[in-house]
């Protein structure tokens, strides 16, 4: 049986700034890998190690398992809240990203949007 909770966290371990074509290629690999991780944890019934994840000291992981949350339709005010609180940390690779979540969030998917 797979360790999904596990699985973010390797797969979000590569991914990075993207600042050579040796990050970006290894960045790419593994958001395509994260891509067929959600798409086994879509049909999970039991999703709870997600809520834990999004407390996790990586960043890059929480931001991707926000969305992934989001998109799922579960832990919606929890995902939205790590998303606010990231897009003010001071990194700004990570600040950028989580504020780009919410905008998207807010124009595009209103449904996950509450104001």
């Amino acid at each position: 049986m797979i360790d999904y909770a596990f699985a973010y966290r390797t797969l979000c371990s590569q991914l990075n700034e993207c600042d050579s074509e040796e990050k970006v290629r290894t960045h790419n690999r593994a958001m395509k890998k994260l891509e067929k991780l959600y798409q086994k944890v879509e049909n999970m019934s039991d999703k709870s190690f997600l809520l834990q994840l999004l407390q996790d000291p990586n960043l890059r992981l929480r931001i991707t398992v926000a969305m992934h949350c989001l998109r799922l339709g579960v832990y919606n005010d929890e995902a939205r809240n790590a998303l606010v609180e990231l897009s003010k940390n001071s990194d700004p690779h990570i600040s950028f990203t989580a504020g780009a979540c919410l905008y998207t969030l807010e124009r595009k998917h209103k449904k996950y949007y509450n104001n």
